[in-house]
């Protein structure tokens, strides 16, 4: 891992390059390795005047200690820190997370928007057949082509749970999660 750590400031400064070839005006986002969580790796971020980095996260305590090495990170580049993707966690740790970032002077933003049951904006309600077509064929093994061909779904059955998934998609026919919407400082009445 250290030798792929190694080589993404380089491959910033290469995108960055190629970037502002065409585009001097846009911020440049930039995550740390392991899932936007580690920013060791870095030891220049003047090769641009307009980068910032971005981090993620989603459980561990929603504490500013937990979060400490962001914030000196932060500091010690004198550059705005963004954390891209916070949520799929529960109501209460999210407000609380919600509260330490805007302590800390960290935007943040939501993930996702919709998806199956809570944790996001609009609940998609599970279709008729989901779990046991489209979460079993997703969960089965896959260590070899025979692996995956015999947890194959029915090709109708899954067709069709699909279809009805797109169909509960639709903004209509999702369920706002109110308790979520309010965990990340928004108001779910306003249209």
């Amino acid at each position: 891992m250290p030798e792929v750590n190694k080589a993404l400031e380089p491959l910033y400064r290469r995108a960055t390059d190629s970037i502002r070839t065409v585009d001097k005006n846009h911020i440049i986002l930039l995550g740390g390795p392991q899932w936007n969580s580690n920013f060791e790796p870095f030891a220049d971020w003047t090769f641009d005047d307009n980068i910032m980095y971005t981090c993620h996260r989603y459980g561990g305590d929603a504490t500013a200690e937990a979060i400490a090495s962001y914030i000196a990170f932060r500091d010690s580049t004198n550059l705005p820190m963004y954390m891209g993707e916070i949520g799929h966690n529960t109501d209460e740790w999210q407000s609380a997370f919600c509260d330490v970032l805007e302590q800390n002077n960290i935007g943040y933003t939501f993930w996702p928007y919709k998806k199956v049951d809570g944790s996001c904006m609009m609940g998609i309600t599970r279709p008729a057949g989901w779990d046991s077509l489209v979460v079993a064929f997703a969960e089965a093994p896959r260590c070899s082509y025979s692996d995956i061909r015999a947890a194959r779904p029915d090709r109708k059955a899954a067709r069709e749970a699909l279809d009805a998934f797109v169909e509960a998609s639709r903004f209509e026919n999702c369920t706002p999660q109110k308790g979520y919407i309010r965990s990340i400082k928004l108001n779910p009445d306003n249209n």
